[in-house]
């Protein structure tokens, strides 16, 4: 058994099935996910939710978002109009 299922059964965790990591530039990070990791192809593309909530209030946004499959394992990219400050790569 090895560590990290070791420790996800010490924990009770399911096995991890999906990563989302948030990002500056979707584009970007797909490229550098394909050619570090493999990863990909990447399926990309964008999307104005009707309504959104932020902090309890209604907020614009706009997503971009980049999934691809990575042994077994859904790998999502995304990038969040309403959070211009956050500390994404």
């Amino acid at each position: 058994m090895t560590h990290v299922n070791s420790l996800q059964a010490k924990l009770g965790l399911p096995p991890v099935n999906q990563i989302g990591v948030i990002v500056r530039d979707v584009n970007k990070a797909a490229e550098y996910y394909s050619s570090l990791f493999g990863i990909g192809p990447f399926t990309i593309y964008d999307f104005e939710p009707d309504e959104h909530v932020y902090w309890g209030e209604p907020t614009p946004a706009k997503i971009r978002m980049g999934k691809a499959m990575w042994a077994g394992t859904l790998f999502e990219i995304i990038w969040r109009s309403w959070l211009p400050k956050c500390r994404a790569k």
